[in-house]
């Protein structure tokens, strides 16, 4: 309770709502109402916390808080916290200090974090997805959106619904519009038409009532790539489409070039079923804006990242504030540190720049390179030598620090004119123009295999352990389940990597093939490829045994 201005006697008057107390001698609010700033009046304190109309701070925080504010004249919580059970507590991620479960704050789910040894770690039921997305597991009948939702042998994510296409499920739930339904398995005899989530044996049961739809696991459904709008099965966003113009089932949405997608400037949501707000737009709630993140807010009726995070390619992503932090864009790294890139999804001095040992996160460049042959002495071709150029790194003899790649004659002394913190002379390699390259040093590697995963092993260039050789290049070892951008990241130890793909920023087998256990990808009606040596070897064996075969015979025919 905040006093006001001071009084002497309790029969002395204060203003409405406000009597004097004459053991503080000081004018006080009744219940229910609090002092504003300038001690003239007492104020309402907000009876419906969140949303209501208020003048000051001290109206919202007497009841949610000292997290909360009075924000364009509307009790809100303030940047960092979130609402939950009528307090603005202060937003705890994954990994982070906590003291009560409500303390931790996942992207799109107040349940998905709770407060574990004082670290908020993923709930009872919630599995965790790269470093910090904890997401709920579906057991059958229930609600997913991804085939890994369905943490169970055999599971697969049908129409939003976990299935397990060993054993059948005994239960579908389907989303009719925004909202979720519950079907029986009985077929009644009042309605006999086939609708989604009733039972079938074969797949025309459903196909003659719905189109796009089929029999799975017992039950009608829609095909992968159509949803259930109003009962009917309909094209996904993303999907084909055949007449031009707006869809009426997504709002919008319209079709252009074949494609159902979102108009500008609306960005699809993560089930492909909504078109949402993106980063800049207007909007008038939270829930107006959509990111992949979920960093993002509505701020003065603007869709914005929230604070520590910035816009790259449509996303909020976490702002850089030294080299190695990850990025997504050379322009996240660029816009912190000058002279730096994005490689390998890590911010790192651009090529010719080098991170100076004498300042945090500062990339420098030399002032220049001379060339010469060490019998004539260092400098004999100076900086126009061009005879036998060949590209190379240089690295310190000393500190192994690369300087490249740049042009040099091989195997020629360079010396480096640089500042006092570099060695100034220094050995040159050849630059490694392809995975399994000989070579002698990493950094021989590294322009072609990535800074990051190229290494030279047992004098060849690969990739190191946590990284994989796909599309020309070491990435970084996404397995099923992880955060990706594209799909040469995700792996599978199969080797099979035209199973995997990068769907909606999460690695997942594709269309067609089901997750294992061991995090693979396989399917039936996909059987494992025979490698080609092997196939070659069968392909010779019949041939031979074949042979074999129209020998014998036509020398039985020659004896007759």
């Amino acid at each position: 309770m905040l006093p006001g201005p001071p009084c002497e006697v309790a029969a002395q008057t204060c203003f409405e709502h406000a009597t004097c107390s004459t053991e503080i001698r000081a004018c006080v609010c009744e219940e229910f109402f609090v002092m504003s700033g300038d001690w003239t009046k007492c104020l309402p304190v907000a009876a419906i916390p969140y949303d209501s109309a208020c003048e000051e701070n001290t109206q919202c925080s007497a009841r949610m808080g000292q997290g909360s504010s009075c924000l364009s004249g509307k009790c809100a919580c303030k940047d960092g916290f979130h609402y939950l059970q009528g307090m603005c507590h202060k937003s705890s991620g994954y990994g982070e200090p906590c003291i009560v479960d409500n303390d931790c704050y996942g992207a799109f789910s107040y349940e998905s974090l709770s407060c574990v040894e004082q670290k908020c770690d993923c709930s009872e039921g919630y599995y965790l997805v790269g470093r910090s997305y904890c997401r709920r597991m579906g057991n059958v009948g229930e609600e997913c959106v991804f085939d890994m939702d369905c943490q169970f042998e055999a599971g697969h994510c049908e129409s939003n619904i976990c299935v397990n296409t060993a054993e059948g499920s005994q239960n579908v739930l389907s989303f009719v519009g925004n909202s979720v339904s519950n079907y029986s398995t009985e077929i009644t005899t009042e309605s006999p038409k086939i609708e989604l989530g009733d039972a079938c044996e074969l797949h025309e049961e459903c196909t003659a009532a719905i189109e796009n739809s089929e029999c799975f696991a017992n039950f009608c459904v829609c095909t992968p790539g159509y949803s259930n709008f109003d009962g009917s099965c309909k094209p996904d966003l993303g999907g084909t489409c055949s007449e031009t113009g707006d869809i009426d089932y997504i709002s919008r949405a319209e079709c252009r070039g074949n494609i159902l997608r979102c108009k500008a400037p609306y960005i699809i949501t993560q089930d492909n079923r909504e078109c949402r707000i993106g980063i800049g737009e207007e909007c008038e709630y939270p829930y107006d804006c959509v990111v992949t993140s979920g960093n993002v807010h509505c701020v003065a009726n603007t869709c914005t990242c929230l604070e520590g995070f910035h816009v790259t390619r449509g996303d909020c992503t976490p702002d850089v504030k030294a080299l190695g932090d990850p990025c997504l864009d050379t322009t996240d790294c660029t816009n912190a540190i000058p002279y730096s890139s994005c490689i390998s999804s890590k911010c790192q001095c651009s090529s010719g720049y080098f991170e100076d040992p004498t300042a945090d996160n500062v990339c420098v460049t030399v002032a220049g390179i001379r060339y010469g042959d060490p019998s004539d002495g260092l400098g004999a071709g100076g900086r126009g030598w061009i005879n036998g150029k060949a590209k190379i790194f240089l690295y310190s003899t000393d500190s192994r620090l690369a300087l490249g790649p740049t042009q040099a004659p091989i195997p020629w002394v360079a010396e480096v004119i640089a500042p006092e913190w570099f060695t100034t002379h220094y050995i040159a390699h050849t630059v490694a123009t392809t995975h399994g390259d000989d070579c002698q040093e990493d950094v021989q590697c590294h322009e072609t295999l990535g800074q990051d995963g190229g290494a030279c092993i047992d004098g060849a260039c690969a990739c190191k352990e946590d990284y994989h050789f796909r599309s020309d290049f070491c990435r970084e070892k996404r397995v099923l389940g992880e955060v990706c951008e594209q799909n040469s990241q995700c792996y599978l130890e199969s080797k099979e990597l035209d199973r995997v793909e990068c769907r909606n920023g999460i690695c997942q087998c594709g269309y067609s093939y089901t997750q294992t256990q061991n995090l693979d990808c396989s399917s039936d009606t996909h059987p494992p490829t025979m490698p080609y040596k092997e196939k070659a070897n069968l392909i010779n064996f019949y041939s031979f045994q074949v042979s074999a075969i129209i020998a014998h015979f036509s020398s039985s025919l020659l004896e007759l």
